[in-house]
């Protein structure tokens, strides 16, 4: 027990040192907690948006940011759903994607929800955001499909329409060169300069195509993903190649 604690206790230290430094550092989350471990916290992901803050989603529609000494928490107007993704856009405006309340947007002290019936939302089932800093476009990734927003234009890439295996989008990254990574299904699919990449499961950990779970890109700009039930283990992409590091199921990385 005392061995596992020390563990426990290095790895948390070398998480805020790296924080400290302004590095993202990898941690296999098997505990369920932000590295932080704020006690209302949930197990989704964190995020360092461009104010610097560390920014935190949790459920029955709150939010959180630490500045790096003190955490403060608050809450979206009558919002119960869990909140799966926030971003902050060029304009200090600040979005939050909810699992069944749909999107929202707050500008100043006025937050907006769109939702299927008012938008051009797909699912009101969001997994996560990210805002393109370079195209200056809200990627929203949904049980419907992967929305794009940019100038209140609203693009959906469905099954249908792109080279997306289904509509259920999990999770999505941006690395330093801007291309968008998008978990869907069994694939991860990098969207570059309007070119769309695609790394099926099988190519990813061998063996059939089976579900991936997430996504997460650290600061020497590799490319993690995970197996979901199948248990295959994580995997990271240099540009060229795919190493496996097995052992791992269905875990979020964390920064």
């Amino acid at each position: 027990m005392k061995h596992k604690l020390l563990h426990y206790t290095m790895l948390l230290l070398a998480v805020l040192a790296s924080l400290q430094k302004g590095q993202a550092q990898l941690v296999f989350d098997k505990t369920f907690h932000s590295a932080l471990n704020p006690s209302w916290a949930t197990n989704f992901k964190t995020s360092l948006l461009k104010d610097g803050n560390l920014w935190c989603v949790g459920s029955n529609g709150t939010y959180s940011f630490y500045n790096g000494s003190v955490w403060t928490k608050s809450k979206i107007p009558n919002a119960t759903s869990n909140n799966r993704g926030i971003a902050l856009d060029h304009q200090s405006t600040l979005w939050i994607g909810s699992f069944g309340d749909g999107l929202f947007k707050k500008e100043g002290n006025n937050w907006t929800q769109f939702t299927e019936a008012n938008s051009g939302l797909p699912s009101d089932d969001i997994r996560a955001l990210v805002y393109d800093t370079i195209h200056q476009e809200l990627w929203v990734a949904t049980y419907g499909g992967l929305v794009r927003i940019k100038n209140n234009v609203w693009d959906i890439f469905t099954e249908a329409n792109s080279q997306l295996v289904s509509n259920l989008i999990s999770d999505i990254e941006q690395s330093a060169d801007g291309a968008i990574w998008v978990v869907n299904d069994s694939r991860l699919v990098k969207i570059h300069n309007g070119l769309w990449t695609v790394y099926n499961s099988s190519q990813i950990f061998g063996g059939s195509d089976d579900e991936l779970e997430d996504v997460f890109i650290d600061h020497n700009q590799k490319v993690w993903t995970t197996s979901s039930y199948s248990a295959k283990g994580a995997a990271s992409f240099d540009g060229v190649n795919w190493t496996v590091l097995p052992g791992f199921r269905a875990k979020h990385f964390k920064v």
